[in-house]
């Protein structure tokens, strides 16, 4: 639910790894490889979005979408301040890999990643871990 409220911010998110993954050598994890993983909170093949630290709000929120599953973003924010959180609240673990078999990660593309998560606008509130590796699994 809370993905889906942040459908705006994830959005920004998933078009910044579309134009990372179009101008540097690295990809995100195959789905098929996504699908053997098993994971509690958001995933794409870019990033995953853990949201376990909120607790009852987050009960109250799924609580909230199985009564009544017409339920709009709109009346679903109106009972959730994203402010009242740190980002430490929402975690993000960002894992990429070198396109290339063979190819070492590359330390100036870490390094870029680093920067645009720290100074890029729109992206959402969170704590973020990145991790870029070789090709290999």
């Amino acid at each position: 639910m809370l993905a889906m409220m942040m459908e705006e911010e994830l959005k920004v998110l998933d078009e910044y790894f579309k134009e990372l993954t179009e101008n540097y050598p690295v990809v995100g994890i195959r789905q098929e490889a996504m699908n053997k993983v098993k994971k509690t909170g958001y995933t794409t093949p870019h990033y995953f979005f853990q949201f376990s630290l909120l607790g009852e709000k987050r009960e109250i929120i799924n609580a909230l979408y199985l009564n009544n599953q017409e339920i709009s973003k709109t009346e679903l924010k109106e009972h959730f301040d994203f402010t009242e959180y740190g980002p430490e609240s929402f975690a993000f673990a960002i894992n990429l890999f070198m396109k290339e078999p063979g190819v070492e990660p590359d330390e100036e593309i870490f390094q870029q990643i680093i920067s645009d998560i720290e100074t890029r606008e729109g992206f959402p509130r969170g704590s973020y871990t990145i991790t870029l590796n070789d090709n290999k699994i």
